[in-house]
């Protein structure tokens, strides 16, 4: 007999055999985020003033707010499977820092001495090589190596994608807090406070911020980035947090995905390219451009949500295939350094390169790396749920 699973979520009953397991389509989906970030740096970091955009919002920027949705919804799903504080903490460490360290350490011994301007001996000598490894703390990244890849047009950051880590580990933060809050007694209505306080926030970004980073940050990250990709993250929990009264249907992602281009494509023609709050003084164009964001981040959440979760059946049998997203990301800047380095300067000719080089390294990130460094957690010794 066919087992329901989670009939509510989706506002009709269905089978564990009608759609893949959620967390194969959400791999499928970070993979392919991953080679979209991938495209998007292709011709970001050959042109640093000038990313590829969709609608006025950078490509890359749609796959990282998909990326953050995703992990919201599964970061909370994992909490509550075992809402341990030091077990959450431990697989989260597990999951993040192996593969980092990896790539720090092979940026720094290899990729580092073979492009660097500097002699070896200046090289290792630089105290800002040996910093380089402090970034496995994703809190406290630098970005540059000493006199590596510095002919390249985007010479500040040797690997820049690295620069969304502190969010995620603060996602992974708000995930532990409110979930210990409510195991305290507290109601789950405190995920859809925190989102309405995210998109209050963002409102106010625009209303007042004339640069990215005016509104302080934390670490190295602007909070007006935090902020954003937060939110995205934060609507991914909620959408798990009350997957038995959300419905999540293909319609309305659709309806939800159209009201956005409605809004974007008609109302937001003359307004997308303001510079900042000073270059107007019509606070209706900034109610519009935050309608417009909040719009965007829920539609592209909830569409991403309800794709992984009706993921076809037929692809779950390739799915070892698509478990090498993370390592394809962390992996695909530094390709992409060395390529351009090395003398591409077409951004189709480097998509074509790196993309599957990076995909390469992500498989081997994902079985040499990875899939040793997960089968730790049978240490941490996990109470089974029936």
């Amino acid at each position: 007999m066919a087992i329901k699973e989670e009939t509510q979520s989706t506002g009709r009953s269905f089978t564990k055999e009608s759609y893949a397991r959620s967390h194969v389509g959400f791999a499928w989906l970070r993979v392919s985020c991953g080679l979209i970030v991938i495209f998007s740096h292709s011709f970001w970091l050959l042109d640093p003033m000038h990313p590829p955009l969709l609608l006025g919002v950078g490509v890359g920027e749609y796959a990282l707010l998909a990326v953050f949705a995703m992990s919201g919804y599964q970061i909370l799903d994992s909490w509550e499977r075992d809402p341990s504080w030091w077990r959450f903490s431990a697989r989260r460490l597990l999951r993040i820092l192996p593969p980092e360290a990896v790539v720090l350490t092979i940026t720094v011994f290899v990729i580092g001495p073979l492009f660097t301007t500097l002699s070896l001996g200046a090289y290792f000598g630089a105290g800002l090589t040996w910093h380089y490894l402090s970034n496995v703390i994703p809190f406290w990244l630098q970005g540059p190596l000493p006199g590596t890849f510095a002919d390249n047009p985007h010479h500040e950051s040797v690997n820049p994608s690295l620069w969304t880590l502190p969010m995620e580990l603060l996602g992974y933060g708000c995930i532990l807090v409110l979930g210990l809050a409510i195991a305290f007694g507290l109601h789950k209505l405190l995920f859809p406070l925190l989102l309405a306080g995210l998109l209050v926030t963002q409102g106010v970004y625009d209303a007042t911020l004339g640069a990215f980073d005016s509104g302080g940050q934390i670490g190295v990250t602007p909070m007006v980035f935090l902020v954003k990709f937060l939110i995205a993250f934060t609507a991914g929990a909620v959408l798990h947090a009350y997957r038995h009264k959300i419905s999540l249907r293909p319609l309305y992602a659709v309806v939800l995905a159209a009201t956005w281009l409605l809004i974007h494509v008609v109302f937001m023609s003359d307004s997308a390219g303001i510079p900042g709050p000073a270059a107007s003084g019509d606070d209706s164009i900034f109610r519009l451009v935050t309608l417009d964001k909040w719009l965007m981040t829920l539609a592209l959440s909830y569409g991403v949500i309800v794709l992984g979760t009706h993921w076809p059946k037929r692809l779950e049998s390739g799915a070892k295939w698509v478990y090498g997203s993370y390592g394809l990301y962390l992996w695909g800047a530094p390709l992409q350094q060395t390529f351009i380095a090395l003398g591409i300067t077409n951004g189709w000719v480097l998509l074509i390169v790196s993309a599957p080089a990076a995909y390469l390294f992500g498989q081997l990130s994902w079985r040499l790396v990875e899939t040793p460094t997960q089968k730790w957690r049978r240490y941490l010794k996990a109470r089974q749920l029936q």
